[in-house]
């Protein structure tokens, strides 16, 4: 490979590797930083690592070897691939007595998804946190679990083993149709309120308008989801299809505030959408206000098109 030709590879390498990491620390209400973090890590990843690996590709010329230089740039380009992915290393997973909530958006088409009841079962799921719940999903829970308390508002529903109080919703600041839903679970070891939500994702499809707008209307939500659980002290999980994966503003500044539960017990990429071939994580459970995780992990595919997100969670 000729030095010229290796030198504008390993300067396009570098110009990717900048535009996308430097988009993550973008204000939220610009839409570069939408564009550059809302798509699946593998649309950056893969071209990062073939680049790195077409830089590395020795000189035609006998004797001459690659380098020492594009070496490095090669392997920087290499890592900058493999934060874009998010791998959650082994965190501090801790076997313990706590309470199991999970997270899943059972999508409106999906039907009586038995498998999501035997996954409740089968891992003794404490309480439900479901998204796009209208017709025959909720329907069958309601059916499969029908001595357990619940609260629904729209295509929101909390499912809980324990009594559940003081709920209520609010439809989200930009999508009233949508809500912010609550209720606060009796647990045998105290209160424990659970907050879930159903978020869009911007959709060029939907016009080059609403995806400029995308940005404020996240800094918006996330305002007005943070407010709602900053209202009450009581030990919280939040949840739920936020779409908005690791990279983006959304989820880092709401990963400073509250604990994802994932990021710090989880291991492995903790991808979650689409359910047959994950290639993103738009799926969170957060703890706050003194609950915290024991250990999360990512369920099996129960038949919706989204991957449930179990957490174990402990609090005073």
């Amino acid at each position: 490979m000729k030095a010229g030709t290796r030198a504008l590879i390993l300067l396009a390498g570098l110009i990717v590797s900048g535009l996308t990491l430097g988009a993550g620390w973008l204000p939220m209400e610009n839409p570069l930083h939408t564009a550059m973090t809302m798509p699946p890590p593998l649309v950056w990843s893969i071209p990062l690592v073939f680049l790195a690996l077409l830089a590395l590709i020795p000189p035609r010329e006998k004797g001459k070897k690659t380098p020492p230089g594009a070496k490095w740039i090669a392997l920087l380009l290499m890592v900058v691939a493999g934060l874009h992915l998010g791998l959650a290393m082994p965190g501090r997973e801790q076997p313990g007595k706590g309470i199991k909530v999970l997270t899943i958006n059972v999508h409106y088409d999906s039907g009586a998804l038995p498998k999501l009841s035997q996954l409740i079962r089968d891992e003794k799921i404490d309480i439900v946190l479901v998204q796009e719940n209208k017709g025959a999903p909720l329907d069958a829970l309601r059916r499969d679990f029908a001595d357990w308390s619940m609260v629904e508002e729209e295509s929101h529903a909390i499912l809980s083993r324990f009594p559940l109080r003081d709920s209520g919703a609010t439809g989200l600041v930009n999508r009233p149709w949508r809500r912010i839903l609550w209720a606060t679970a009796q647990t045998p070891k105290g209160p424990l309120r659970v907050v879930t939500t159903h978020l869009s994702a911007p959709q060029l499809s939907r016009g080059i308008g609403q995806f400029r707008r995308a940005g404020a209307a996240k800094q918006e939500e996330l305002e007005q989801i943070l407010s709602v659980i900053e209202s009450d002290p009581t030990p919280t999980v939040f949840g739920g299809d936020l779409n908005n994966p690791p990279a983006h503003g959304f989820t880092r500044v709401l990963s400073g505030k509250l604990e994802n539960a994932f990021s710090a017990t989880g291991t492995g990429l903790g991808w979650t959408y689409p359910a047959t071939l994950p290639a993103i994580r738009i799926d969170h459970l957060y703890t706050t206000h003194g609950a915290r995780p024991l250990r999360a992990f990512v369920g099996s595919n129960v038949g919706s098109d989204h991957l449930p997100v179990i957490a174990e969670v402990i609090f005073p």
